[in-house]
C-alpha cells in the first residue's frame, strides 16, 4: 500500500492543477464583465469582429490538439515508429491551399456559420441542414471522447474516480465558455497552449537528462528501429505509409483550418482578411513546433526505456501504449513535486481547448442554421443569451457522451469515432461540390455525400472485426525489469482497474474531431492474414477520409448530371473558388482575364443587360434573407 501512495499526486501536484483551472474560469468571468458583456450574438459569437492575429493563431493551434494527441502521439512513436511525424509535410500543403482557397472565399461572404455557404451555393435548406446535422454529430461525439481522454489518465495515476473527472472538465470548459463567449475561448486557449508547450518540454528535458544526450536518444531509437520516417510502399492496407500520411494529412489540414466551423468562425472574426490569412499561416510554424515535440517526446521515453533494459509494455506493467506518458511522468517526475500536477494541466489543457471550440461553434451552427430565423423577433439581448443556453446543451450532451464511455466501455466510443470519421468524409466533400464544380445541384449534394457516409461506416465498422492487423515494431529488452522493479513506481492495482475502459477508449482516439484514424496501442502478436473482403475493411484508416470524398464526388457529380446539373440557374462567381486567381498568381493577365470560365461565368459582363455586380448584391442579398425565413 505504501507504494500506492508514492505513485499518487502530492498536494504541491493538486495545487498547480487548481490553479490551472481557475485560471481559465478566470478568464471567462473577466470576458463576461468586460467590454459588451456578452449582450450581443454578435460580441458572443464573432467577439465583434476584433480579434488579434497572434491570439487567434494559437487558438487555432489548441483547437484541435486535444489530449488524445498527448497521449496517443508518443504512443505512436514508441509501437511504430517516427512514419506520422512525416504528416507535417501534409499539413503545410493543406494549411497553404486553405489561406489561398478556403479564407478569402468565407471570409469576403462574412458568415458566422459554414453551412450557410452551403445554401448560398445551391440555393438549398436541405443541403445546409445536412451539413450542419452532420458537423453536430461529428462534434458533440468528439468533445465526449476528448473529455474521457485524460479522465481516464488520471484515475490510472491517482485514482481520482473517472466520472468525478470528467464533471470538473466538462463543467470547467462549459462554464467559461457560456459566459464568456468567443473572447474566452480565445484568451484561455492561449493559456492553455503555453501550459502544454511547457508540460511537453518538461518531459523532453528530463527523458534527454536521463538518457544523457539528444544524440543517445536517436541512437538507440535508430538501433530499435524506430526512425522510420520514410516508407513508399503503395500498399492501402499498411496503416503508416508516406503516401496514407501525406495525403490524409492535407485532407485533414485542409479541411480543420479550412471548412471546419471552430477555424472559419475565428478567422472571419479578425478585421481584414490580410489579418484572417496571417493568422492561419501563423498557426503552421507553432503547430509544427507543437508536434515536433510530442513527437519526440514519444522517441525520448522510448530511449529512456530502452536504455534501462525495461519496456514496460512489453513487461506488462502498462496494458496500452497510451499509457506510456502518463507511466513516464509518474516514473521520473515523482521526487520533484508539482510536475505531475503540470503534466495533468497539460492534458487538461488539450481537453478544454477542445471542448471550448467545440461548444462554442455548435452555439454559431444551431443558432445560425436553426433557430435565427425562428426567433429573429427577439432582442439582441435575448438572442445572446439563446446561444448562451445552446453552449450550455451541448456542454451536457458532451457529459453525458463521455459517461457513455464509462458504462459501456469500448462499443460506443468506438462507434461515435467511428462515426466521425465516416462524416469528415461526407462534410467536406460536401464543400468540394459546392466550390469546385459548376455542374454540381442541390439533388447530388445531397445524395453524394450520403451514399458515402454510409459506405464508410460501413468499412469502418468492418475493420473493428480485424485482430492483430496493428504492425507493430518490435518491442524492447524486459531483461532488468525484474532487477529495478519497475512495478513500485506505478499504482498498478489503480491502472488495472481501469485498464478495460482506457484501452477500449483510447484504442479508437486521434488528432482531429471525429477523424480517427484509429491509432490504437494494445499489442497483438502477429498481423493477421487478410484474405477476401478483409482487403477493403483492412485499408488504412488514414484513407477513410480520402475514400469518402472520392466516393461523394463521384456520386454527386453523375446525380448532379443526371438530374440536369444547374441548367437555367446563374451561380455567382462569389460562391465559386477563384482557381485562376488563386492558384495561377504568375499567369499573364490574359490568362487570369478568362478565369470566369473556370467560375461558371458564361457572360461576366451581363445578364439579361443588367450589370452582373449589381445583379450579384441583389442575389447575395434575397438568398441571405431566405436563410432568415428559411425558405426552400
Amino acid at each position: 500500500m505504501g507504494l500506492e501512495r508514492e505513485a499518487r499526486l502530492g498536494i504541491a501536484d493538486y495545487v498547480v492543477f487548481a490553479v490551472f483551472i481557475l485560471s481559465s474560469l478566470t478568464i471567462g468571468v473577466y470576458h463576461a464583465l468586460s467590454g459588451g458583456r456578452q449582450r450581443t450574438t454578435k460580441e458572443y459569437l464573432t467577439a465583434d469582429k476584433k480579434l488579434k492575429v497572434v491570439p487567434t493563431s494559437l487558438s487555432l493551434l489548441v483547437s484541435f490538439q486535444s489530449a488524445i494527441m498527448i497521449l496517443g502521439y508518443p504512443a505512436e512513436m514508441y509501437m511504430r515508429g517516427a512514419q506520422l511525424y512525416i504528416g507535417n509535410i501534409g499539413m503545410l500543403i493543406g494549411t497553404i491551399l486553405t489561406t489561398r482557397l478556403w479564407v478569402p472565399l468565407f471570409y469576403n461572404l462574412q458568415i458566422t456559420s459554414t453551412f450557410e455557404y452551403l445554401h448560398l451555393r445551391f440555393d438549398s435548406v436541405a443541403v445546409r441542414k445536412l451539413g450542419s446535422v452532420m458537423g453536430i454529430i461529428a462534434t458533440v461525439s468528439y468533445m465526449g471522447t476528448a473529455t474521457f481522454a485524460p479522465s481516464t489518465a488520471l484515475e490510472a495515476v491517482t485514482g481520482f474516480p473517472v466520472w468525478a473527472s470528467i464533471l470538473v472538465t466538462a463543467g470547467v470548459g462549459t462554464i467559461y465558455t457560456c459566459i464568456g463567449g468567443m473572447k474566452a475561448v480565445v484568451w484561455t486557449d492561449v493559456l492553455q497552449s503555453v501550459i502544454m508547450l511547457g508540460g511537453i518540454l518538461a518531459v523532453i528535458v528530463m527523458g534527454v537528462v536521463k538518457v544523457g544526450s539528444v544524440s543517445k536518444v536517436f541512437e538507440i531509437c535508430q538501433e530499435h528501429e524506430r526512425l522510420n520516417f520514410f516508407d513508399f510502399n503503395f500498399d492501402p492496407t499498411r496503416i503508416n505509409t508516406f503516401w496514407t500520411i501525406v495525403v490524409s494529412d492535407t485532407i485533414l489540414w485542409w479541411q480543420v483550418y479550412g471548412t471546419n466551423q471552430a477555424s472559419v468562425q475565428r478567422f472571419c472574426s479578425l478585421p481584414t482578411l490580410k489579418k484572417a490569412n496571417a493568422a492561419v499561416l501563423l498557426a503552421v510554424p507553432m503547430q509544427f513546433l507543437l508536434i515536433t515535440m510530442i513527437c519526440f517526446a514519444g522517441l525520448v521515453i522510448f530511449a529512456y526505456y530502452m536504455h534501462i533494459g525495461c519496456d514496460p509494455l512489453e513487461q506488462g506493467i502498462i496494458q496500452t501504449g497510451n499509457q506510456i506518458l502518463p507511466y513516464f511522468v509518474m516514473d521520473t517526475f515523482r521526487s520533484l513535486p508539482g510536475f505531475p500536477g503540470l503534466f495533468l494541466a497539460t492534458l487538461f489543457s488539450g481537453a478544454l481547448s477542445s471542448i471550448s471550440s467545440g461548444l462554442n461553434a455548435l452555439s454559431a451552427i444551431t443558432w445560425e442554421d436553426f433557430l435565427k430565423h425562428r426567433f429573429r423577433h427577439l432582442k439582441e439581448s435575448r438572442k445572446a443569451l439563446c446561444t448562451k443556453l445552446l453552449v450550455l446543451f451541448y456542454g451536457i450532451c458532451s457529459t453525458g457522451v463521455a459517461c457513455l464511455a464509462i458504462l459501456i466501455k469500448g462499443p460506443v466510443i468506438q462507434a461515435s469515432q467511428t462515426l466521425g470519421g465516416a462524416i469528415n468524409g461526407s462534410t467536406a466533400a460536401l464543400f468540394i461540390l459546392a466550390a469546385f464544380t459548376v455542374t454540381s445541384n442541390w439533388k447530388g449534394a445531397l445524395t453524394g455525400p450520403i451514399v458515402s457516409f454510409i459506405i464508410i461506416l460501413w468499412i469502418a465498422i468492418g475493420g473493428q472485426s480485424i485482430k492483430g492487423h496493428n504492425q507493430y515494431l518490435p518491442p524492447g529488452p524486459t531483461d532488468r525489469c525484474d532487477i529495478l522493479n519497475r512495478t513500485s513506481f506505478y499504482n498498478t492495482s489503480v491502472l488495472n482497474n481501469v485498464t478495460s475502459s482506457y484501452n477500449d477508449t483510447i484504442e479508437t482516439l486521434t488528432v482531429y474531431d471525429g477523424d480517427l484514424l484509429n491509432r490504437s496501442s494494445t499489442l497483438e502478436p502477429n498481423d493477421q492474414e487478410l484474405t477476401g473482403i478483409q482487403h477493403l475493411y483492412g485499408i488504412s484508416y488514414f484513407l477513410y477520409a480520402p475514400l469518402g470524398i472520392l466516393i461523394a464526388i463521384v456520386i454527386g457529380l453523375v446525380v448532379s448530371w443526371a438530374t440536369g446539373g444547374e441548367k437555367g440557374r446563374y451561380i455567382d462567381k462569389a460562391y465559386i473558388f477563384p482557381l485562376c486567381d488563386a492558384l495561377c498568381c504568375c499567369c499573364p493577365s490574359r490568362v487570369k482575364d478568362k478565369g470566369c470560365a473556370c467560375r461558371g461565368d458564361n457572360n461576366p459582363r451581363q445578364e439579361n443587360g443588367v450589370e452582373r455586380n449589381v445583379l450579384r448584391d441583389t442575389k447575395f442579398q434575397s438568398i441571405k434573407t431566405a436563410n432568415e425565413e428559411s425558405r426552400c
